[in-house]
């Protein structure tokens, strides 16, 4: 503890040097293990001390810490507390703390309301509590034992990396409120296999289901605008996506190597589609580029090995380098531009033997 005397407040410090990120030449026996409560008050020197505060570091790098107590007269932390807390699967607060409270397993402020830590080692399902409006960043990063998440429409954003490598998240439902969901949210959740999404979000982040490997189904409702890069990067088990009618941009890799796709519907608001969007998804048969396009970036379709046909409107003014290269089974290319046009976009065909 550090001790005021004169408030005769005491704080909870870090078990060994409090130097800057002097945590990390410990190892975890040296600190704090096992089942921790912290007392409403300590006595040292014969004077009685009320507990009020966590100190910064306090808990980082104690690895083998499984559960903590805060009692109703902690109501200050500094940075960085609960850093490698690998084990910890418990938080509980006193139901009379005034700033802090925990539901269905996460710990939160009060005001204003907000998640506040996650425990590592939390398991099973999670319900957010209904009044939060954001997902913080890296909330439940490397959780690896939650299996669903009910996410609340008071939600608005889920901040990036909010659930990055949750290894055993299956399922999760996302209420009607999010609109963005940032970058690499659900990155490498490789046991996430349904994600229905809402018609309030607009854009899926850079990476946000990226590594998703056996994500089988996959709602784009109305109401999504944008795709951006990598958002469904390696996703190679989803077999079909329908696109709304409101999205406007495809993102440069966004379905990269989703080798298992066989169909996709682009809607007639699609005006770019960025480089290698569908590179190498090599069970896609046919595409139909719609006439809202007016550009297909470099590779975007390269290696779709599968893909027989092409349509492609006269609205498409550019078409990359190798857009369609190595397409080998194309046979037929259905295009009612112009001459001039088609030579400026007839590189994209690099390569393609079959044609």
């Amino acid at each position: 503890y550090n001790f005021d005397e004169s408030t005769q407040e005491a704080q909870v410090t870090f078990r060994g040097d409090e130097s800057d990120d002097g945590w990390m030449y410990y190892s975890a026996s040296e600190l704090y293990v096992g089942d921790l409560v912290i007392p409403e008050s300590v006595t040292y020197q014969d004077v009685e001390y009320k507990v009020t505060s966590i100190g910064r570091n306090a808990f980082a790098g104690s690895r083998l810490l499984t559960s903590l107590h805060f009692p109703a007269t902690i109501i200050g932390f500094g940075e960085d507390v609960f850093p490698l807390c690998e084990s910890l699967h418990t938080i509980t607060v006193a139901e009379e703390n005034p700033q802090y409270f925990v539901y269905s397993g996460v710990m939160y402020q009060k005001n204003p309301l907000e998640i506040f830590c996650v425990p590592r080692a939390l398991s099973g399902v999670v319900e957010v509590y209904d009044g939060v409006t954001q997902i913080p960043p890296t909330a439940f990063n490397l959780c690896s034992s939650v299996e669903y998440v009910s996410i609340p429409n008071s939600v608005q954003m889920i901040g990036e990396g909010a659930f990055f490598r949750c290894l055993s998240l299956a399922e999760v439902a996302i209420g009607e409120g999010v609109n963005i969901i940032k970058r690499d949210a659900f990155s490498d959740c490789i046991s996430l296999q349904i994600v229905s999404l809402p018609s309030s979000v607009k854009t899926i982040g850079s990476s946000a289901f990226s590594g998703c490997s056996n994500l089988f189904y996959i709602s784009l409702n109305e109401g999504l605008e944008t795709i951006d890069p990598y958002a469904f990067y390696g996703c190679s088990y989803i077999s079909a996506v329908s696109l709304p009618s409101t999205l406007k941009s495809i993102g440069d890799k966004a379905f990269h190597y989703c080798t298992s796709l066989t169909s996709v519907t682009i809607p007639g608001s699609v005006r770019s589609i960025g480089e290698e969007a569908f590179y190498s998804c090599d069970s896609l048969t046919s595409i139909a580029i719609p006439d809202s396009a007016t550009s297909i970036g470099d590779e975007a379709f390269s290696l779709c090995i599968s893909l027989t046909s092409m349509v492609i409107p006269n609205s498409v003014k550019s078409i990359g380098d190798e857009a369609f290269a190595y397409c080998m089974s194309i046979t037929s290319i259905n295009f009612d531009g112009t001459v001039e046009q088609w030579n400026a976009i007839k590189k994209g065909f690099d390569w393609n033997l079959g044609v």
